[in-house]
Order: structure tokens, then sequence, then C-alpha cells
């Protein structure tokens, strides 16, 4: 039998970009600073709820980057933290070891980190392998949703996907792009280029027709240098929207809800924030969708972000056949900005697993729509 958790457990958040992962990546930094506010904006949100809950917080700040803006461009995003958290300032280059002495210290920890690179993947194994219970899901349930081929191929046949080319592909077979287009159904509206592990937007970019992606492919070193790192899908119309769920330690889900996304689809692709709630009517269908993705990959625990696609018809008459899933995020998500704002601070407790007996009623949010974003 384990060790019971305290009666007011301890807990650490642990963010990738401003706790040290910034600093010592492979990833290119510019890569990874298109991603610091929104890491740094959940961060801030979800420590600040934690210790109005009464939580006991812990977290780990890398003070390179939190330099002032004019000599640190990303520093701009810094957010306060809430005066209670418990700081601890890296003092080596080895930010992992550090990281681990924090997480065996509590009871429970959130890593909240990019998929790039398997960067999630490597920091959870790392400190689950040290004995520390990590509030996120099975290892092979980040393996599949970070990898956008892996994703694709582990959806149930009823569940709909963009198709999916791996760009190393096209590449070696001759004429293959000129193919791409007749296996894609009318309702395209061009074509993007994405990492097959990134994270938000980043390295995103879309193409009106295939031969600007064969330009593109062409113009653009790390795709033509890497090209089994890359994918191609076809721009589908639709409205772009975001699922928060909720998933306990028995893999039982709750759906808190769903936002629209602010895409801002010029040659890259952006993602500015968002806006909800939405298709408060149509929670069943919402549901059985996230049931059917979930029944293809296991593993699911804590906060995960189901990205997609829906066709508008009217309130309440959303359909599962108008719903297309883009990607699934295996960690906390910027959505949670808004969400935390309607559920309350107690909203953290159910991410860290620690509030499995509370019921989130999607259908009882406000009807008023709230804007955030990431910065």
């Amino acid at each position: 039998m384990g060790a019971r958790r305290r009666a007011t457990p301890r807990v650490a958040v642990l963010e990738y970009l401003c706790g040290g992962g910034l600093s010592q990546s492979v990833t290119p930094t510019a890569t990874l600073r298109a991603l610091f506010a929104e890491g740094m904006s959940m961060l801030a949100a979800i420590t600040s709820d934690l210790t109005t809950c009464q939580i006991e917080v812990t977290t780990v700040l890398d003070r390179t980057v939190l330099e002032p803006a004019e000599s640190q461009p990303h520093g701009a995003h810094l957010h306060p933290l809430a005066e209670q958290v418990n700081i601890v300032f890296l003092t080596t280059n080895d930010w992992l070891s550090e990281w681990r002495s924090v997480a065996s210290s509590v009871d429970v920890t959130l890593v909240i980190a990019p998929e790039i690179d398997n960067e999630l993947l490597r920091v959870v194994e790392y400190l689950r392998a040290a004995g520390c219970d990590v509030q996120v899901s099975s290892s092979s349930f980040i393996t599949k949703t970070s990898n956008k081929v892996d994703f694709s191929k582990s959806l149930p046949t009823t569940v709909s996907h963009p198709k999916t080319w791996l760009v190393s592909e096209l590449l070696e077979k001759p004429h293959a792009i000129a193919k791409v287009e007749g296996d894609v159904a009318l309702g395209a509206e061009g074509w993007v280029l994405k990492s097959r592990d990134g994270a938000g937007c980043c390295g995103m970019s879309w193409h009106s027709s295939l031969a600007d992606v064969t330009n593109a492919i062409e113009m653009r070193d790390e795709v033509r240098n890497s090209p089994d790192r890359w994918i191609l899908q076809p721009w589908l119309t639709g409205e772009h929207a975001s699922l928060a769920v909720l998933c306990d330690s028995s893999q039982a889900f709750s759906l808190l809800g769903a936002c629209s996304q602010r895409i801002d689809r010029a040659e890259q692709v952006t993602y500015t924030g968002g806006s909800g709630p939405i298709l408060r009517n149509d929670y069943r269908v919402l549901e059985e969708f996230v049931e059917r993705i979930l029944s293809g990959i296991p593993g699911a625990k804590g906060w995960i972000g189901v990205d997609f696609l829906y066709r508008t018809r009217g309130v309440g008459s959303i359909r599962l056949e108008d719903l297309l899933v883009v990607e699934i995020n295996p960690r906390l998500t910027t959505s949670y900005l808004a969400y935390r704002q309607w559920y309350g601070p107690e909203l953290a407790l159910g991410v860290l697993g620690l509030a499995e007996d509370h019921e989130w009623n999607y259908s009882a949010l406000p009807t008023s729509p709230l804007e955030f974003t990431v910065d």
C-alpha cells in the first residue's frame, strides 16, 4: 500500500520555461520564447489559486530568464507570483536535479512543459523514476498525443481527424505532393506545415497551395534538414475551439467546457487567446466526442486539452459528425486562465487530483462570454 498523502498536501508546480528549461533545452531559444508568455501565465494563475485554497505551494525559477524586459524580450511577459508561493531559485545548471529535490520534498507535483523534443515526457519520467508523485498522464499517453503522427494512427475510426502526411514520406515518393490534393475532400482552405511534436503554434505555417508548400519545404532549413519531424495537413473549414477535460486516477473524466480559439492564419500561424464558454447546450455530444477519443488512447490523467474544429448549425444542434479533433495537449493549457474564473480557485485542486469528488457543472456556467489572452 502506498504512503498516504497529508491532510493538507504540499504541492510543487514546476514550469519548464521559467524554471530552467529555457536556458538548457536543445530546442532553439526563439521557438521556446514564443511559449514563454503562456507558461508564465499558467504558472502565476494556478499557484495563486492553490494558495487561495490554503495549499502550501513551491515553485522553481531561473533568474537568468527573469531579467529586465529590455535585456530579455520574454521578460516583458513575467507575471508576479502570489506572495505565499515558496520560490526556489536555481543555483546550478543542473535544473532537473533541483526540480527533483523540490518534487521529492512535496506530496504531489504538477509539471507544465511543452511537448517539443519530448521534453514533457523526459521531465515526467525523470521525476517519476525518483519516486515523485507527478499529476500528469501516463508515459504512453504523453508519447501518443505529443507525436501528431502516432496520435492520428491511435484514434478510433469513429473520430474524424485531418489527413496527415510526414514531409519525409512526401519527399521520398516522386510526385507524392501532387497526389495529396486528390486525397482531401472539399472544405480545405490551404495547407499547414507543423512540427510532429510541436506545442502551441510554434513553427506552424499556412500555405494557400501545394506549390507554396513545396517552396516552403525548400526554403525552411529546419524542415528541409529534418523532414521526418514535420507533417503536412489540410487547413479545414470550421470554427477553432478547445475542450478542457479533467481525468481522475480511474481514467474517468469530467468535461469542464469548451472555448473558442483565436488563430491568426497569416503565413506564420499564431494563437492569441480565446473566449467562452461556448456550445453549452451541446454538452452531451461533446462528452461523447471526448469519450470516443480517449477510448483509443488510455492513460489520461489530470488536465487534458482537446483542440478541435466544428461546423456551426444552430444552438443545440451540434452533431458528432460536425466535430473533428486536431490534437490533444497532455498537460495544462492556457484555457485554464478562463476556466479558473468560472469555477473558482478550487479548479486548481481538480488539476492536482485533490478534488476528485467535486462536480464540475459545465451547463451551469455563465452565458456571458469571457475573453482571455496569453500575455
